[in-house]
């Protein structure tokens, strides 16, 4: 069983939505998934352990929000 890390960022709680959609969607595959806000993430070793990493972030002026 892999297990992936999804990692957000938001302001209106959009993306946090979407990012539970897609953590769904591995379990029901059969993997494991955690979510974790991107500002929750301190030091590389905070990535460790997971056999994927999935990034999402809103735009805004064509820019990724920075949490």
């Amino acid at each position: 069983m892999a297990k992936a890390l999804i990692v957000f960022a938001t302001r209106t709680g959009a993306t946090e939505k979407i990012a539970n959609l897609i953590a769904e969607g591995i379990r029901i595959s059969g993997h494991e998934a955690e979510i974790v806000k991107v500002t929750d993430i301190k030091k590389e070793d905070d990535l460790k352990g997971y056999d994927a990493v999935v990034l999402g972030s809103p735009t805004y002026t064509a820019r990724w929000s920075r949490g």
